[in-house]
């Protein structure tokens, strides 16, 4: 999850993958406890473009990220 009040960074990173420019911010993660509760988890992330993710070549890819607990499918 991605809180709306989120301040993003962005890098160019030239020894990550020959140079790409990276996102990077703080994230929450959702779990369940042994009791079922929610547990809030906050977490560091780093996007990169997908162009450059596994060199995987041209091909149609989507990507969300959700600001609210809801939206968040927790196993």
């Amino acid at each position: 999850m991605l809180p709306r009040d989120q301040s993003f960074m962005l890098a160019f990173e030239p020894s990550l993958l020959n140079g790409v420019e990276t996102i990077s911010g703080k994230s929450i993660t959702l779990s369940k406890d042994a009791d079922g509760a929610i547990v809030k988890t906050e977490q560091s992330f780093k996007a990169i473009p997908y162009f450059a993710w596994a060199n995987r070549g041209r091909g149609e890819m989507a990507v969300w990220f959700t600001d609210a607990e809801a939206g968040v499918p927790i196993p």
